[in-house]
């Protein structure tokens, strides 16, 4: 939907043009029709950053699926687009959370691994930066195998507890996440 509403600011509302023209106060008009008509989230930034969305990723099958919005956002603050299309590739290889992208661009983790002959160092650096940006997956990696069942069993004192509360508790103790 964020890519069908910029392309049809692009083409229909700009003409094609990459902005509207001078004066034309677009954006502010075309924001208070679209709220007025479906409600919430077409404000102007939000209308600006759609349009900035279908500029930068112009084909749907392009697009990396597991990303949010909140992921492409951050990246449509990244000019280069080789660097931009790295940032979105290791955020899916990767699973950076929002934050992690931010950090990661913020302390030109691209450009730095570029411009190394050591890229170990770098990449440590990076690697040392997004491990205190745990995300859901980290913590539960399988989700559908926590909740796949529904009976419970006794835990060490004779209560009663849901099977996946269990087996949720027994995965963070392996990996260090609860003690």
């Amino acid at each position: 939907m964020v890519l069908m509403i910029g392309r049809h600011i692009v083409e229909f509302e700009q003409g094609g043009a990459a902005c509207a023209g001078y004066g034309k106060r677009l954006m502010p008009k075309l924001a208070e029709s679209l709220t007025a008509e479906f409600g919430r989230g077409f404000d102007e930034r939000n209308l600006r950053n759609m349009r900035a969305f279908f500029q930068a990723f112009p084909i749907w099958n392009a697009v990396r699926t597991e990303l949010s919005w909140t992921h492409y956002r951050t990246l449509l603050r990244v000019e280069n687009e080789q660097a931009r299309r790295w940032y979105m590739d290791e955020t899916a290889t990767q699973n950076w959370s929002s934050r992690a992208l931010d950090r990661q661009i913020g302390t030109l983790y691209y450009e730095r691994l570029l411009a190394s002959r050591d890229r170990e160092p770098v990449e440590a650096e990076a690697r040392a930066n997004t491990v205190a940006l745990t995300s859901p997956r980290e913590l539960v990696p399988d989700p559908a195998g926590l909740f796949a069942t529904h009976s419970a069993r006794t835990h060490g004192d004779g209560k009663c507890v849901p099977a996946f509360r269990v087996g949720a508790a027994e995965q963070w103790q392996q990996q260090g996440i609860v003690g």
